[in-house]
């Protein structure tokens, strides 16, 4: 519900609109792993 929240607001919750709420956070969340390492590799002269 807190995803839902996040990304909805105040919309009422469906089956449909949590579930692209949790496909939200987990794209976001990807997104930022590949970002903390590609600097990372960057900052240690990585590929």
């Amino acid at each position: 519900m807190a995803y839902h929240a996040k990304y909805f607001g105040d919309m009422p919750s469906t089956d449909e609109s949590l579930a692209q709420a949790l496909y939200l956070e987990t794209a976001q969340q990807e997104n930022f792993e590949t970002a903390v390492n590609n600097g990372i590799c960057t900052a240690l002269g990585g590929e």
